[in-house]
């Protein structure tokens, strides 16, 4: 989720071309300096321009009122100068709570069922009870989601069809988007399907239900082929991962977007496992987009969580290679603020086949996890315990108060923090995340500065 700040400024450079005192650098600003030229980032903006030396000395500095009228009044515009009296961090407070608390979008995960056709060792609904959602539940968290978008004004609706395997319910997977596609349409609601699927039971018979509602798919390879199919493995011990391309074919035949999640356990396993992923003509589909989740082992995700997984640094030899195949596939310019640390702390509920609600995917089926239920008679009821996600503040722990790339994280994974210290309510270790945050921003700053890849900027020559 992102969300766009509003003009962090007090000042017009039209009518105040002297402010003088009156301005101070942004806490929030990243610079990199290369050939005598400065390029700043404010995070919190996602804007960025290039600066001489002198104007560069002087920002750094502090010593805002020794700038050019022109150079200040590009910085104000990117707001990496900003009114003296402003308080960032009370702004950057403001806008978290306010991401919180957002209804005009709705997400809500629904597990259809947690029987699934694989056998993934790693799998965090392992040991859960295997429950099919029953008619008389649909009908009742059909209702509970239109109720909710009333009460609270939503403007757009988003609904992920999950499991265990949801196509192994594809008929209450139609009847849980084709009613609600048609309501939302009714009342005015932007609506959007997607999936989180396996793909190896995406048989053009399962699929054509669904495509009508369906905007995307995410599916998941662990590594390369070798990895892959020793890890994500058939209930029959079979290999997978040609059921996987087969399955992805089909969803692409249905027009059906699919975000490929590559999950790997070293950045050196993506180059090899997209070079397959070639061969099958992904990589040049502009239907499919990569996600990378880099984690130095699988494990059930009461230990980890993919919000804290470390992304690949884009000057590394293996960015370069993964460049070479998919050109698109990295993520390029300037990170959007994010605000949110994931999702799921915003205005998403995920809701198990009994009717259980969660704040993550990541524990469902654990009953002492669940922060409420879907009523009997059609309602969201949520307890106290939803408060530990609603009121976690970043700016409460020392790693994140002095952090200028707080927007781009957020303070890290509520639930790896609470696997970290028992609470959530605690800052992160953040060191992987932070250092492989900045590489991109510096990479990004590197462009600006050879003049390859300018970021686009609004009212920025």
């Amino acid at each position: 989720m992102s969300l766009r700040p509003p003009q962090l400024n007090v000042l017009d450079p039209a009518t105040s071309p002297d402010p003088g005192p009156r301005v101070k650098p942004s806490r929030f600003n990243v610079y990199r300096t290369a050939g005598g030229h400065t390029a700043v980032l404010n995070t919190l903006s996602g804007k960025s321009l290039v600066l001489g030396a002198m104007a560069s000395h002087f920002l750094r500095a502090g010593k805002t009122h020794l700038l050019s009228p022109r150079d200040l009044e590009r910085l104000i515009a990117i707001d990496a100068v900003v009114a003296a009296e402003l308080d960032e961090s009370s702004l950057y407070r403001y806008l978290h709570h306010k991401a919180v608390h957002d209804t005009r979008t709705l997400s809500v995960v629904v597990g259809l069922t947690f029987h699934c056709n694989l056998a993934c060792p790693y799998c965090f609904e392992d040991g859960t009870q295997l429950l099919h959602m029953t008619d008389e539940t649909l009908d009742r968290i059909i209702l509970a989601i239109q109720r909710k978008c009333m009460m609270e004004s939503t403007r757009e609706l988003r609904v992920m069809l999950f499991g265990g395997e949801p196509l192994l319910e594809v008929d209450k997977g139609r009847t849980l988007l084709g009613r609600l596609s048609g309501w939302a349409d009714r009342n005015g609601l932007a609506f959007e399907g997607s999936m989180a699927s396996n793909a190896t039971l995406a048989t053009r018979d399962r699929i054509a239900p669904l495509a009508p509602y369906l905007d995307h798919a995410m599916v998941a390879f662990d590594g390369p082929r070798p990895k892959h199919d020793r890890l994500r493995v058939a209930s029959n011990r079979k290999p997978t991962f040609d059921k996987v391309v087969e399955g992805i074919r089909v969803l692409l035949e249905h027009d059906i977007n699919v975000v490929i999640r590559i999950q790997a356990s070293s950045p050196d396993e993506v180059p090899v496992l997209l070079a397959d992923l070639a061969q099958a003509g992904f990589t040049e589909n502009p239907r499919v987009r990569f996600m990378f989740t880099i984690r130095q082992q699988f494990l059930p995700c009461g230990e980890t969580c993919d919000a804290e997984a470390e992304t690949i640094d884009p000057r590394s030899e293996v960015a370069q290679q993964i460049h070479s195949i998919a050109p698109g596939a990295l993520p390029q310019g300037a990170p959007v603020a994010q605000i949110l640390s994931c999702v799921v702390v915003g205005n998403t509920y995920c809701i198990a086949p009994d009717g259980q609600i969660y704040n993550c995917i990541a524990e469902l089926g654990r009953d002492d996890r669940a922060v409420g239920r879907i009523t009997d008679d059609g309602w969201f009821r949520t307890d106290a315990r939803i408060l530990e996600w609603t009121t976690r503040d970043p700016l409460a722990f020392d790693s994140c108060r002095s952090c200028e790339v707080l927007p781009q994280c957020g303070g890290g994974c509520n639930l790896h923090a609470r696997n970290q210290h028992g609470d959530m309510r605690k800052g992160n270790w953040c060191g992987p995340h932070r250092a492989a945050l900045h590489a991109r921003i510096d990479r990004m700053l590197e462009s600006r500065l050879t003049g390859a890849h300018p970021p686009k900027e609004v009212g920025i020559e």
